[in-house]
């Protein structure tokens, strides 16, 4: 006698009208930009269907695996973009990251994200002197240097009263890191990517939107198959999935691994401010009295082209070693924390919500960016879903 095959449990009365009836709305991808997709949407029109989808919470991305930096951009990464895209498009890509930023810090109030409005430094070393140059001195017959360039459009587009960057001299940071000058942000702070993605979570469910814990295996214009084997209706569909796109989607967009450690409490650390390093590709900060170290993924490119999670022995030895530098002479260093987390980079610097042609709405390529930038592409992406419904 043939055992009877195992399939899907047929939902009950209850849970079809709750979970199971088609949606207005599906979004894949719980991080930043998924939840505020949603929580801008539910909020627009609180009489939608609206899903959120990821194969767990918290997210398994970016979101809650940076650094935790509020940044708009070191004067060494805008040397860059400003090559790449010009000057107007360079200032207005800093102003979508600071509108962001604002837009986040008005859906969850500062003492939640614990943030902190704190100026970033960026330091030069040897070896820089180039990059330094570019951001200090003249070019092409002009009369300003970059900085002063980027400080006055920025003053003008977003009404500031200060000038946001700096130049500060060459600085010393604990025992052996030594710069040959330093520029410091204004613009800048940091805060807890864990507490911003509970918060907006939260703020999701309070406003109604149903949370699915699963992996999705195939997008559809009209729905999402799960790995359970269930297909969930909607009018719209939204990615927001960033580095892991290509997983569901021929994407142009690229996944990129960044590695990150935590020491154990230090005592006598004498410096506060978070730090930039190398165009901003290395970076360290203060979480109380532990030191965060993260990036260089410039330095290790090869094995930073992947959306696996994992730990690069030579790229953690090297974060190791910067660690060592910031500390009080004879400090010896514990780590207690390390690990790796999946951006996005796109084939652009300035990422915006497209729809592609299957109808589906792709809003993810943040390039780093994605605590700046995360909260304006969800609110972009609920404004494109609104106005095409």
């Amino acid at each position: 006698m043939e055992k009877p095959q195992a399939q899907i449990a047929k939902p009950s009365f209850w849970e079809q009208d709750i979970w199971y009836k088609p949606f207005d709305v599906l979004i894949v991808g719980g991080g930043i930009v998924g939840l505020q997709t949603a929580q801008f949407l539910s909020a627009d029109n609180p009489s939608l269907r609206v899903a959120l989808i990821d194969r767990q919470f918290p997210p398994l991305g970016a979101s809650t695996r940076n650094a935790g930096f509020a940044c708009v951009g070191s004067l060494g990464e805008l040397v860059d973009d400003v090559e790449a895209i010009g000057f107007d498009a360079t200032i207005e890509l800093v102003c979508r990251r600071v509108e962001g930023l604002r837009l986040l810090r008005a859906t969850v109030d500062d003492q939640t994200l614990q943030y902190e409005a704190i100026a970033n430094v960026e330091l030069f070393r040897k070896g820089d002197e180039q990059v330094l140059t570019k951001v200090l001195e003249s070019t092409n017959g002009g009369t300003e240097s970059l900085l002063k360039r980027i400080n006055a459009a920025l003053r003008e587009k977003l009404d500031l009263s200060f000038d946001p960057y700096s130049e500060t001299g060459p600085k010393t940071y604990g025992s052996t890191m030594n710069s040959i000058a330093s520029i410091t942000n204004q613009l800048e702070g940091q805060l807890h990517p864990g507490k911003m993605i509970a918060a907006l979570y939260r703020l999701c469910i309070l406003r109604g939107v149903t949370c699915f814990s699963e992996s999705v295996t195939e997008l559809k214009h009209d729905g999402v198959a799960l790995q359970s084997g269930r297909f969930l209706k909607a009018r719209r569909v939204i990615v927001a999935t960033n580095g892991f796109t290509q997983r569901l989607l021929p994407s142009v967009i690229q996944p990129a691994l960044n590695q990150v450690i935590v020491s154990a409490p230090v005592a006598g650390l004498q410096w506060r401010a978070p730090i930039h390093l190398e165009q901003g590709y290395g970076y360290l900060r203060r979480i109380k009295d532990r030191v965060l170290v993260g990036g260089f993924r410039n330095r290790f490119k090869d094995s930073s082209e992947t959306d696996q999670f994992q730990l690069d022995s030579d790229l953690g030895a090297h974060l190791r070693a910067v660690l060592v530098s910031v500390l009080p002479i004879h400090a010896r260093p514990r780590i207690e924390f390390e690990w790796s987390g999946v951006l996005g980079l796109g084939t652009t610097r300035m990422p915006k919500v497209q729809q592609l042609e299957s109808g589906i709405i792709l809003a993810a390529g943040l390039g780093g960016m994605g605590v700046a930038l995360g909260s304006l592409l969800g609110k972009e992406a609920a404004q494109m879903t609104l106005q095409r419904a």
